[in-house]
């Protein structure tokens, strides 16, 4: 069953390891406006501890296990997201495909694409389909927001 959420309140089972890691990124991470996030990634421990390292700093974050969810999301509620991340890899949609179809959909919001799997001429395609950042994981989420703040830069 995919999954939907935006992270308003957050699970408390990991909450001690979550501290740790934003208490050791607040520091260097940039002081940014709150920005929406939509993350898609099938490995359900990975992106809900991104997302809640997301939502510590003050931003607001929906989570996909699957990139049709994200589409079908993304379909209507294009205009309320500013960044939308999603993994490489996944079964049925993988994240070249969905980057193309959500571009194809006209959606503006900035994209990056996360893989541990990188291949020489991986980033080229990323960047052809109409991502504007590839991440190699694991992702540090200072120097990932760091990114998305030089690219919304560039972008204005």
């Amino acid at each position: 069953m995919d999954k939907k959420r935006a992270m308003t309140s957050p699970d408390t089972t990991s909450d001690n390891a979550v501290a740790a890691v934003t208490a050791s990124t607040a520091s260097t991470a940039l002081a940014t406006d709150s920005l929406r996030f939509v993350l898609v990634d099938d490995e359900v421990q990975f992106i809900e501890t991104f997302a809640k390292l997301l939502h510590h700093q003050g931003h607001v974050v929906h989570v996909f296990h699957s990139g049709s969810a994200a589409l079908q999301f993304l379909a209507k509620q294009s205009h309320i997201i500013d960044v939308l991340v999603t993994d490489f890899a996944m079964p049925c949609m993988d994240g070249l495909s969905l980057t193309q179809r959500i571009r194809s959909l006209g959606v503006k919001a900035l994209i990056a694409v996360m893989t541990a799997f990188a291949q020489e001429d991986d980033e080229a395609k990323f960047l052809q389909a109409g991502a504007d950042v590839v991440l190699i994981k694991p992702i540090k989420v200072a120097q990932f927001l760091a990114k998305v703040a030089e690219r919304r830069q560039l972008g204005n």
